[in-house]
């Protein structure tokens, strides 16, 4: 990624705990590191090298890359529980290419001179990058500095239009300023719109002569509702914005809770139950732009059972989920869920990586106005005042009522996806 050969650069880190990686996801382009407190100038140094230095590009390699692909495509394919995943996020996708896994078909297609532009392209420039740098570091006055020796001279956007003309088309330069989330053009998953939606994957005799034989005998169920979060009160855009980041955390309180009243009904009620789980997941939402949108997302909920028992679990779960959204969660769940994310939290914070992805992350909120230290501050004060609220005698009303505005008016609008083993003549015949 730093433009030079691998061998080269190892040597020159010998001995160097320092290490910088890149990404390219849906919506942002990522430079994520980490190095002890006397290596902070290497890395610095690393950073500079990444964006001034192209990357070697080699024919022999891309073939490479393109052979651990299609094993990778034949693991997928012949692995049961990773087409569970897959069949998952087709439907509740609807299929959306951006979601889709890789096949042999796209290998074919595949351009790696086009990949290496489209990366080169990313990682031109810093320009219009947010660093955030967290830990044990030098002071603000050396910090400076290493900025103006690495950074600062680096090329800006106009460069990388004349150097990279396909860059325009990639999305990285558009005009004279800095790429916003405001102009990128949302992917549009949606939910299916009616349901319920079902599938089952079946695992294949091929599965038999795996380590995951022994759970292959036995099934796993995962639902899917969608969420939508937003702001149930407030006049200004400012006062919209808190209520919606409040209302998140109390979505989130609330599937931590359904989670832990599914554990006890699940398997205490059909002790062959186990794995339960419950989150939200708004990982095919589109870009938050302003400061008043609903942010869409998924509640998820997954358990093992055994196969007879699908239509049962089923029914156990849609009642649960019915039941919570009514009366909310017991008083005990909800004080135990708000106990231990305020352990989690106690530790969370006492981590770098913590802080890094917090801040790089708030940057990208449309509450930012300019003052990252304020507005992370805010986004802290506002969970702390949602759970000391939630703590209180309305709490578990407060949880229900969440569910009810968060969740669809149908909870026939789902999409439910069933791992099942093979028949048992075909895994009597493996």
């Amino acid at each position: 990624a730093v433009g030079a050969p691998r061998a080269a650069l190892n040597d020159a880190l010998g001995g160097r705990r320092v290490a910088l990686g890149a990404d390219i996801d849906a919506y942002r382009r990522i430079v994520s590191g980490d190095c002890t407190a006397d290596e902070v100038e290497t890395l610095f140094g690393l950073l500079a090298r990444l964006f001034a230095n192209t990357p070697q590009r080699s024919e022999a390699q891309a073939r490479t890359y393109v052979d651990a692909s299609r094993d990778a495509v034949r693991e997928r394919e012949r692995d049961p529980g990773a087409r569970f995943a897959t069949k998952r996020d087709q439907l509740v996708t609807r299929d959306h290419p951006f979601w889709r896994h890789w096949t042999n078909a796209d290998l074919d297609d595949f351009d790696a001179a086009t990949a290496c532009d489209f990366y080169d392209a990313g990682f031109a420039s810093p320009d219009g990058f947010r660093v955030a740098v967290v830990g044990s570091l030098p002071d603000d006055a050396t910090l400076t500095k290493l900025v103006d020796a690495y950074l600062a001279p680096l090329p800006g956007r106009a460069q990388v239009r004349a150097t990279y003309p396909r860059a325009e088309e990639f999305g990285f330069v558009k005009g004279e300023a800095p790429i916003t989330a405001e102009a990128c053009e949302p992917l549009g998953a949606s939910f299916p719109a009616r349901g319920p939606v079902e599938a089952v994957v079946r695992a294949t005799t091929a599965s038999a002569v795996t380590d995951d034989d022994q759970q292959l005998a036995r099934a796993r169920s995962r639902w899917s509702w969608p969420v939508r979060v937003g702001a149930s009160k407030g006049t200004t855009d400012e006062e919209k914005a808190e209520e919606r980041l409040a209302e998140s955390v109390r979505v989130d309180v609330a599937a931590r809770c359904l989670q832990v009243g599914l554990t006890e009904a699940l398997r205490f009620d059909a002790a062959d139950v186990y794995s339960v789980s419950a989150y939200i997941d708004y990982h095919t939402a589109d870009p938050l732009v302003d400061a008043v949108r609903p942010l869409d997302g998924i509640l998820d909920i997954s358990c093992g059972h055994q196969p007879e028992r699908h239509d049962a679990v089923d029914g156990m779960v849609r009642s649960a989920l019915a039941a919570a959204a009514k009366t909310g969660p017991k008083k005990r769940d909800l004080d135990s869920v708000l106990e231990a994310l305020a352990n989690d939290r106690a530790e969370r914070l006492r981590t770098n990586n913590h802080w890094a992805a917090t801040v790089a992350s708030t940057y990208l909120s449309p509450r930012y106005r300019g003052d990252v230290g304020a507005t992370v501050a805010e986004t802290m004060r506002v969970n702390e005042a949602v759970r000391a609220a939630l703590a209180g005698p309305e709490g578990v009303s407060a949880v229900g009522a969440t569910l009810t505005r968060a969740l669809p008016a149908s909870l026939d609008r789902r999409v439910r996806v069933r791992l099942a083993p093979p028949p048992p003549f075909f895994r009597n015949r493996a």
